[in-house]
């Protein structure tokens, strides 16, 4: 604080300023704790905004630019960071409104900002905001969302408002960041997870766009996991909502397990909503066992999980009245109700409910032992201390359980549930000290029980039980009396009784019963355009698109031929529905909806979020070096020379003959000097003051013919590997051979198992071949096994302007997932990107090409052209850079990790090595038989050369040649 007084202090003083605050802002990235890490996030947002209302501050801007627009940075990404702890808890919701709406508000002041990167990164976090805030309004459920006051509009709305808000944002990112591939990437990937989110409130063309994108954005390197992942997410969602394949989920889901073990609780979810409780089981079980032990949302997951493994074995043991499940279930819903123990906390006061209910339902299952006389129910009640009227609500749980147990039964087992559940409600009408409204809950129950009974029946039988069941339901009063006249319009329908049907639901669809108007139209037969409207108006009125009626509408609407000459009917919304509905007590469906919609708004609270920019990367607060000059001398010779300090080859700097120079900080450095492409020096050299120091080179690295590859064809073409085996196209004897990493013979694919005429050339793509069929026009992808070969490129499909024409190499960017291929009969390179056709490029400069290979270091294409004896050098964008003639019939080519070249020439019987200049070194070999194919493993005097040709493969070893210098 001294500083103030002092003026030629006064930057030192702001700089500190700063500094203290970013100090508040490492201490919470140090932290696990959310108290403790909001506290430290409130800490560093006081100290920026102390540093940057200081009045000092204006004198001096100009000079302190960077750190002012840092701190406006990271004060606003302290906001963000604290909603995002916030909102996990319902008392921090509104705060966490306030926090993110500062924070959106702070972030787009810096759109503009001189820092390029700091501009980027404030609209990027501007987008995941609008995200964040979505993700905000998806922890309440609908019953809560007007007592939580975070918007005015509906909750569908304010959510689509937000998450469109959020994909227009990062729109604007994706051409901004083009100078930074990953914070692109990244974008690109973040816009289809908005995507898939829109699709959990109903948007099913959100959702199919994203799966198209992210199926082209799994194939990279650095966020291909997380595309997986949100992959998965999107089929969850369109079986959730849209009636969507459950084996796209297993399949989705089980591929990112090992990444993400969510995987297996959200497919576990799947099958329990399906009610097959044994695959539910095995996924939940396995969750349980592999989830993450350090992230709060995985806890609530667990606790989830463990509640559903329960149910599951409950549900089981009930239909299998098998007692010993029963008592494994009893067991685990006796932990997650115990309030000492690691789940309850996690747990809403529902699930504590349910928990205790099931203990209870399974003592009176244990009890009755599978008792078939509804009449020794009272007992059995009687033994576990439950009795009447005191215990009144716990009869009528006890009689919905048997409700729901009919439901789930096969016929005789339903009736004898069913029965039991009747004499639970009847004994609560019937018991004197019983009040009113219960009576009431229980009259209602009774009368859906009943009408559920008349399913069992047929004919004069089905109507005089459906008629008992009316007689219950007309005694039945508020907030029961539209619920009960719905069910008794639902037992004439059952009956096929469609005209009595409708008189009741016209009435209650007058009144904005949605139910009953989605039944007066299924009612309508023949009508076809009354049904259109109908199903319109439900859509109209509800409004949710991912609610379950509004989906049962659009998919009756779909089936109706004059949907499109139908005007939608008017139908009011907003009746309340009754505390119990009929689909919720007895329809299957319903009852798979309702748990698909719990499922759903679980997926909204919980699942993953998504990855944001790495802020290390926008701020750093690493301190001034304090540097020296070192001087490197290099001799004998140096043309050509990289040098690289610590693995920097741009602190170097050359100067006249071989003299290079660095600034650097005093210490120890590691320092590599190679030549013309051959490792010369490596070493570590200490710098404690500006000094020179010689460098002579002592090694060099040259290649010795070590073999064959034995068992293979004298016809061979394309090779590639994977850094541990080697695969290549043998043509003479028709299969692909896989080789190790020392040359031994492993095994093939046959050509006919792949269904391949004449292999070119072919790449690794993860676990999977890529292979150009050059006499079948064709290029394919296929894993070891072989099992499953799809066609990538096909024969005969215009790509541009013409169709494959004799294919021949082929080159593949894992990082972006992009696929280049060497159109050989149309002079051309055709780009793809996943599966999708691009672009095409070439055919101004390209006279007859052969090879094509991505230079690791610049990303550049290198494509060999024997119709001019040259290599063709090609941005990814396929923008032509320059030419190099290099004479002869130029083949396979080959770029090194460091950039190194060699390429085959097919007449000359030799392998050319290139710097990363394209400047001529020694020929790596001069006795290849007609060389096509070159590969390498590992670098240096350990690396493996791999040359494919007229004789097969040969094998050539590098090593250490000392007396071996270029010149």
């Amino acid at each position: 604080q001294g500083f103030k007084a002092i003026d030629l202090l006064g930057e030192e003083y702001l700089r500190s300023k700063y500094m203290r605050a970013l100090c508040s802002f490492r201490q919470y990235q140090t932290e696990r704790g959310t108290k403790s890490q909001i506290r430290f996030l409130e800490s560093a947002i006081g100290d920026f905004e102390e540093f940057l209302t200081d009045e000092q501050l204006e004198e001096r801007e100009e000079d302190l630019l960077d750190i002012i627009e840092n701190a406006k940075f990271l004060k606003a990404f302290c906001k963000y960071k604290i909603g995002s702890l916030k909102m996990g808890n319902k008392s921090g919701f509104s705060n966490a409104k306030t926090m993110f709406s500062e924070a959106l508000d702070e972030f787009g002041a810096l759109e503009k900002a001189s820092t390029e990167m700091i501009a980027i990164a404030s609209q990027f976090l501007e987008a995941e905001l609008h995200y964040m805030t979505a993700r905000l309004y998806m922890q309440v459920d609908d019953e809560g969302w007007k007592d939580a006051k975070l918007s005015k509009k509906t909750r569908p709305d304010a959510i689509e408002e937000e998450l469109t808000s959020a994909i227009e944002t990062m729109q604007k990112v994706v051409p901004k960041s083009s100078g930074y591939k990953d914070v692109q990437k990244l974008a690109k990937l973040n816009i289809n997870s908005y995507k898939v989110a829109l699709g959990s409130i109903g948007d099913k063309s959100s959702v199919n766009d994203a799966l198209s994108a992210l199926l082209e954005l799994k194939g990279s390197k650095t966020y291909g996991n997380f595309a997986a992942l949100r992959i998965a997410d999107a089929q969850l969602l369109q079986f959730l909502i849209f009636e969507g394949s459950i084996n796209s989920v297993s399949t989705t889901y089980s591929r990112v397990f090992s990444k993400f073990p969510e995987g297996k609780y959200w497919l576990g979810w799947a099958y329990f909503t399906l009610g097959e409780f044994d695959n539910a089981l095995s996924n939940f079980n396995s969750f349980l066992a592999h989830a993450p032990k350090d992230e709060i949302r995985f806890k609530y997951m667990e606790a989830d999980a463990k509640l559903r493994q329960a149910e599951s074995m409950f549900w089981k043991g009930v239909k299998e009245n098998n007692l010993t499940l029963l008592s494994q279930a009893s067991t685990i819903y006796k932990s997650l109700a115990n309030p000492k123990g690691i789940y309850f906390n996690y747990l809403t006061n529902k699930q504590i409910s349910i928990a205790n209910l099931r203990n209870f339902l399974i003592q009176i299952e244990t009890t009755l032992s599978g008792e078939k006389n509804p009449e020794m129910l009272k007992s059995a009640m009687e033994m576990n201390d439950i009795k009447l009227p005191g215990d009144a609500d716990t009869y009528i749980e006890t009689g919905r359980y048997f409700l729901e147990k009919g439901i789930n039964s096969a016929e005789k087992e339903r009736a004898d549930a069913l029965s039991f559940a009747q004499k639970a409600f009847d004994l609560v009408i019937a018991s004197g000290g019983v009040d009113g409204d219960t009576k009431n809950v229980a009259r209602f129950l009774k009368g859906v029980t009943i009408v559920k009974l008349s399913t069992l029946y047929e004919g004069a039988e089905q109507a005089e039980v459906a008629e008992r069941a009316r007689a219950v339901l007309d005694q039945c009063r508020e907030p029961y009396s539209n619920e009960a006249k719905y069910v008794k319009g639902m037992s004439y329908f059952i009956e096929n009784n469609y005209s009595d049907a409708k008189a009741i639901f016209s009435t209650l669809k007058s009144k904005g019963h949605i139910r009953a108007a989605f039944y007066y139209a299924l009612s309508s037969r023949g009508a076809c355009t009354t049904q259109a409207g109908i199903f319109m108006g439900i859509k109209n009125a509800i409004k949710d698109r991912s609610d379950w009626w509004y989906q049962s509408a659009e998919l009756e609407l779909a089936k109706l031929a004059c949907r499109s000459s139908a005007t939608a009917a008017s139908i009011p919304s907003g009746l309340k529905d009754a505390p119990m509905t009929y689909e919720n007590l007895v329809d299957k469906k319903a009852d798979q909806a309702r748990k698909k919609k719990e499922c759903k708004f679980l997926w909204q609270k919980i699942s993953s979020f998504n990855p944001i920019i790495e802020l290390d990367k926008v701020i750093t607060d690493k301190p001034p070096k304090t540097n020296v000059t070192l001087t490197l001398l290099v001799q004998p010779v140096c043309v050509g020379a990289s040098v690289a300090i610590d693995g920097d080859t741009t602190l170097a700097k050359k100067g006249e003959g071989c003299v290079y120079k660095a600034d650097v900080t005093r210490g120890r450095h590691n320092v590599v000097v190679k030549v013309n492409g051959f490792y010369t020096w490596k070493g570590e050299i200490k710098v404690s003051k500006a000094e020179t120091k010689t460098i002579t080179l002592a090694k060099a690295v040259r290649f010795a013919k070590a073999g064959e590859v034995e068992h293979i064809g004298k016809e061979c073409a394309g090779i590639a590997t994977t850094g541990e085996e080697l695969f290549a196209l043998d043509n003479f004897q028709h299969k692909v051979a896989i080789v190790d990493k020392s040359g031994s013979y492993k095994s093939a694919i046959g050509y006919d198992t792949l269904k391949l005429g004449y292999g070119t050339e072919l790449v690794i793509d993860g676990e999977n071949l890529i292979i150009v069929d050059s006499r079948r026009n064709r290029v394919m992808r296929t894993d070891v096994s072989a099992e499953m070969p799809e066609i990538l490129v096909y024969p005969g499909e215009e790509y541009g302007d013409a169709p494959l024409n004799k294919p021949i190499g082929v080159a593949f960017d894992e990082e972006d997932g992009l696929l280049y291929i060497v159109d050989s009969g149309n002079k051309r390179i055709l780009k793809f990107e996943g599966t999708s056709y691009r672009d095409n490029f070439g055919s101004d400069e390209l006279v007859q090409p052969y090879g094509i290979a991505i230079n690791p270091v610049n990303g550049n294409l290198y494509v060999t052209d024997w119709g001019d004896g040259s290599v063709k050098i090609y941005t990814p964008a396929g923008e032509f850079v320059k030419k190099y003639e290099i004479g002869g019939y130029p083949t396979g080519i080959y770029i090194s990790e460091s950039g190194f070249i060699f390429i085959g020439d097919i007449l000359a019987d030799t392998v050319y090595m290139f710097a990363p200049d394209m400047s001529p070194l020694p020929p790596a070999a001069t006795d290849a038989v007609s060389p096509r194919g070159v590969t390498m493993i590992g670098e240096g005097p350990d690396a493996t050369l791999f040359i494919s040709g007229e004789s097969g493969v040969s094998l050539y070893k590098a090593s250490w040649d000392n007396t071996y210098i270029p010149r």
